[in-house]
């Protein structure tokens, strides 16, 4: 029996599907395009309302603010991409701005945060932990001769659910970087300028790209799954502490970075 004939009808078959395919991809394409472009205009955003917070706040001689600032440590293969950092007159703050809607909760343990948005849960990296790595790096550039301190700012205000010294809205971060810290000593004109020089060539030193950077977040994700240190490359070691097991730097106490055992 011969089948030439149903040859044609397979193949204005199989176009046919290729046409639904084309149009459902072209129809689904712009729409995660929309939805990606949506949720890096917000960012922007975010970091525009603290980068002008941020300035308004630079009222003392040599204090300043550099915006979305990139550095290498060629010692771990990583990157840090900041925010925001302040050279204020009570030391130096690393500012990581997140503009989400809804409700997120989590804490200073948990790496992963749950955002709750349409009642549908959204697991989210803990951008505690995120900045505390930025924080840990801008020490070691400036060798802990100054204080740096750490804050994560939510723009929308949505921290009500957030347990954390860390995090803080708009109308904290003011006081926040303005009001002196405990036991802090007030630097001098000539000190923030050294210090603004000081992070200025170390960036020019190890020039990174934001595509680099990328490359990097993905390198970091491997690492820590393979129990190896993001803050300085070193191995993660099994610890147990007073509320239970956990993955802890090997060179504790001058690296204190932990994950979880289920991370």
């Amino acid at each position: 029996m011969q089948f030439w004939y149903i040859i044609p009808a397979i193949i204005f078959f199989l176009f046919i599907i290729l046409i639904i395919l084309i149009k459902l991809t072209a129809h689904s394409t712009p729409s995660l395009r929309k939805s990606a472009a949506k949720r890096k205009d917000a960012g922007k955003t975010g970091e525009i309302i603290v980068a002008n917070i941020l300035q308004e706040c630079c009222t003392q001689p040599g204090d300043y603010v550099i915006n979305d600032i990139i550095f290498f440590n060629p010692h771990t293969g990583y990157s840090s991409q900041i925010d925001h950092i302040l050279i204020g007159s009570y030391g130096v703050f690393v500012i990581e701005t997140k503009n989400y809607s809804g409700e997120i909760y989590g804490n200073d343990s948990l790496r992963l945060w749950k955002l709750y948005r349409s009642n549908d849960a959204i697991e989210i990296s803990s951008p505690v932990k995120q900045n505390g790595t930025h924080v840990h790096f801008v020490r070691q550039i400036l060798h802990n001769k100054v204080p740096v301190y750490g804050f994560v700012v939510f723009v929308q205000g949505n921290t009500e659910h957030i347990q954390s010294n860390y995090v803080c809205t708009c109308r904290e971060l003011r006081e926040r970087v303005t009001s002196s810290p405990r036991n802090a000593w007030k630097l001098s004109v000539r000190q923030k300028e050294r210090i603004l020089k000081i992070l200025i060539e170390y960036r020019d030193k190890y020039p990174t790209s934001a595509n680099d950077h990328l490359l990097h977040i993905n390198k970091m994700r491997s690492d820590i799954a393979a129990n190896i240190c993001p803050r300085c490359g070193s191995k993660l070691v099994l610890r147990h502490g007073k509320y239970g097991s956990f993955y802890g730097c090997s060179k504790f106490p001058k690296c204190k970075f932990k994950k979880n055992i289920t991370e």
